[in-house]
Order: C-alpha cells, then sequence, then structure tokens
C-alpha cells in the first residue's frame, strides 16, 4: 500500500479576473498562429501558382487599364499551353527595348504560324483575325510579314496604336512566358474574369 503524504498546502486560487486574462492570451496566441499558418498558405500559393500584377501601361486598354490589380495564373501546367487571345505576362527578351522587364500583351500568333499585318489588320495563315477586343482601329500604314520558329509567340497590346509590341520587337519565345492573367481584382467596379 502506498503512503500519501499530505503538506497541508491549498492549490492557489485563481481570481476570476486571471482567469480571463489566461483565457484572452490563449485566444491571441491561437489566432495569431492561425494566422501565421495562413499567412504561410499565401506565400506558398504565390509562389506555386499565383501572382498579383498592377498594370503600369495603357497599351492593353480597354481590356486593362493602368493601375488595374490582377491575378496571375502562373502554374507550371500552363507551360505550352498558351492559346490565341490569352493575355499574357512576361519578361522582355533580348531583343525588345528594355530587357527583363515585366511585360502584358495579347497572344496573337502561336508558333509555326505565319503572321502578316497589313494597313493594320492582322491576318494569320492567310485568314483575318476577329478582334473586337481592340481599342480602335489600327494604324493602316502597319504592314509586316513573318512565320514563327516552332516556340515562338507573336504579343500585341489590344491598345494597337499605342503599344510597343512584337510588331516592333519580334515575337517571344516560350520560356519568356511566366503566367496568364486570369482576372481583375481591382478596382472593384471592375473586378471580374477576362
Amino acid at each position: 500500500m502506498g503512503i500519501v503524504v499530505s503538506t497541508g498546502a491549498k492549490a492557489p486560487k485563481i481570481s476570476p479576473e486571471e482567469h480571463k486574462e489566461r483565457r484572452r492570451l490563449m485566444r491571441s496566441l491561437t489566432l495569431g498562429g492561425v494566422a501565421l499558418l495562413g499567412l504561410l498558405f499565401v506565400l506558398l500559393l504565390r509562389m506555386l501558382a499565383f501572382e498579383g500584377v498592377l498594370i503600369t501601361s495603357g497599351s492593353m486598354q480597354p481590356t486593362l487599364y493602368r493601375g488595374d490589380y490582377t491575378l496571375v495564373d502562373h502554374r507550371a501546367a500552363l507551360q505550352g499551353s498558351w492559346r490565341r487571345g490569352d493575355v499574357v505576362l512576361f519578361e522582355a527578351p533580348a531583343s525588345w527595348k528594355g530587357p527583363g522587364a515585366s511585360l502584358v500583351k495579347r497572344i496573337i500568333g502561336l508558333p509555326g504560324e505565319e503572321i502578316v499585318v497589313f494597313r493594320g489588320r492582322v491576318y494569320i495563315n492567310k485568314k483575318l483575325l476577329s478582334e473586337g477586343y481592340l481599342a480602335d482601329s489600327p494604324d493602316a500604314q502597319d504592314t509586316l510579314s513573318i512565320v514563327l520558329a516552332p516556340d515562338h509567340y507573336y504579343v500585341m497590346g489590344d491598345n494597337r496604336n499605342f503599344s510597343d509590341d512584337s510588331r516592333e520587337n519580334g515575337p517571344i519565345s516560350e520560356k519568356d512566358i511566366r503566367g496568364r492573367i486570369q482576372m481583375i481584382l481591382w478596382p472593384m467596379s471592375r473586378f471580374g474574369n477576362l
């Protein structure tokens, strides 16, 4: 049989105020932990899949305006699945003015296609491209012809008369494209998918 020794000392009593303070402290620690985990999740998601990008020029009007804050999907699964009409974020190649700058343009021509711009109108493999997204009538002086390499894309701004794009700088390669603009996040009046 075991021996129980009593010291006669009682456990200290906690006042109601101390009890409330301990509960408040535990609640604060729990909320702080949840907030920290949420922040880590958002940072991980941003690194692996999505990124916010502020539009700083008017070359994509009326689709995107200066000051629009957009969401870019840059998951690896998108690589090689770019489609005509996609609005993409890319790093300007060495052949462009301001190489290394992050730019946003619309994919017009796909690898291997013949692109002809005649009097401002775009023809893909001899068929006129319908471009309802343009800000205004393209400059009738624009005339050029190019056949794209297997991993190259022809990109142009929607505000055609005020866009520095593949017409002046040449096509971009697959490796330059960082992601597809999915939606406008801000301002709220323009919130929505592209």
